[in-house]
């Protein structure tokens, strides 16, 4: 992926951080099936270390996996939506970072949920991303 396409995407999420999080923030309530994935996630990574939400947008996510009692912080491409998940989970820690080289040494999470992250990944760069979320995940970590 150049960095042309990386910036665009993080350009659009600037540009409406505000009302992408006051519409998703609570989308979880309609969605069982993704609440089901994520308890079932949550059961299987329960204390075996942090979590990492990759492309958290409002922290829906990553609030739900924290409320099911796992270590978790997001990550975000885009510097307005981390404020906006930082205000709506003031408990979870939130950070600016790209799945392209991710700020974390290897190894070092029990599990990463990226349900809407890589959708935004060109194909051609999906290798990359992949490559990275491996580095980074504990031998035996889970990603959804």
């Amino acid at each position: 992926m150049g960095s042309g396409n990386t910036e665009s995407v993080q350009e659009s999420y600037d540009r409406i951080a505000d009302a992408y999080a006051r519409r998703f923030a609570n989308e979880l309530q309609q969605k069982p099936l993704d609440r089901q994935l994520l308890s079932r996630f949550a059961a299987e990574v329960m204390g075996r270390g942090q979590v990492c939400d990759m492309g958290c947008g409002p922290g829906q996510i990553a609030r739900y996996l924290r409320d099911a009692g796992i270590e978790v912080r997001g990550l975000d491409l885009s510097p307005a939506m981390v404020p906006q998940a930082r205000q709506l989970n003031p408990e979870i820690r939130f950070q600016i970072g790209d799945m392209m080289k991710l700020d974390f040494p290897d190894q070092t999470l029990a599990g990463i949920v990226a349900c809407y992250s890589i959708v935004n990944s060109p194909e051609s760069s999906l290798p990359t991303v992949f490559r990275e979320l491996w580095r980074v995940l504990r031998p035996g970590g889970l990603l959804l």
